[in-house]
């Protein structure tokens, strides 16, 4: 469901750049991956369908790719940091940022 809702997306941002004829193609295979999205959708346990609406649907699913290209780029010890850091939001504690500077950085 994931690759089909992303594929989806990227159609229909490419569709704003579409006119006439192409742009109704798009449209058409955009109605074909509604229609195999609710296809799926519905054979898929209740479990499933919820986890599917909760991380899915009501998110912005090119969010989520963007932000794991992000995450290529992180060290171990700052990808630690912000699974931390979203831990604590999903738990609604009360955090403090503190920007510091590396000493590295401040001789150069």
């Amino acid at each position: 469901m994931y690759h089909l809702k992303t594929g989806k997306e990227y159609l229909e941002a490419f569709r704003l750049s579409c006119e006439g004829y192409s742009k109704h193609q798009c449209n058409t295979w955009i109605s074909k991956l509604n229609y195999v999205e609710n296809d799926v959708f519905s054979i898929l346990t209740e479990e499933s369908r919820e986890h599917f609406r909760r991380e899915i649907k009501q998110g912005d699913i090119l969010f989520f790719a963007s932000i794991g290209e992000k995450f290529l780029h992180l060290s171990e010890q700052q990808r630690t940091m912000v699974e931390d850091l979203v831990d604590a939001l999903i738990k609604n504690d009360p955090l403090t940022l503190e920007k510091t500077v590396d000493q590295k950085s401040e001789a150069a």
